[in-house]
């Protein structure tokens, strides 16, 4: 049986591994102007099209005046545009502009590169236990409550 003391160091040293090995310490992401937190931003609007703030704030637990800084941040840069909704006037839905989904396509591509540069030396095996390892954790930690 492995003691919480001993799961919690063995994490907070994977932890420190992975992020020093994804470079997440660097104040920007794959030496673009943006932060590991804008980039993320950036992906899920994205992937989502048109979303509320408060859909960015809920999904990845952000704090809502960070998230509000970020998104006027990427509106003085011409990257998302805001509209009213049709059905309440209150919600406004962001969405990238083409300029916006120019830079995250970008930024897409670089981070696939640095993965498959990363991954690029295992073989077979070592690529499928990868893979095995990451929808182990996945998994597991899809039964906790993330930080609400």
């Amino acid at each position: 049986m492995v003691d919480n003391l001993v799961l919690v160091n063995a994490f907070r040293e994977f932890n420190r591994f992975y992020t020093l090995m994804m470079g997440t310490l660097n104040h920007h992401f794959l030496d673009s102007e943006f932060s590991i937190a804008e980039s993320r931003l950036l992906f899920e609007l994205y992937a989502n099209h048109e979303v509320t703030a408060n859909f960015l704030v809920s999904k990845l637990h952000i704090d809502k005046s960070y998230v509000s800084r970020i998104l006027k941040s990427f509106e003085r840069k011409a990257l998302l545009t805001t509209k009213q909704a049709p059905e309440d006037k209150r919600v406004i839905i962001l969405s990238l502009t083409p300029k916006g989904t120019e830079v995250i396509s970008h930024l897409i591509i670089a981070s696939n590169q640095q993965l498959s540069t990363l991954i690029s030396p295992l073989n077979a095996l070592e690529k499928q236990d990868l893979l095995a390892a990451m929808q182990v954790m996945m998994k597991l930690f899809s039964k906790t409550d993330l930080g609400e």
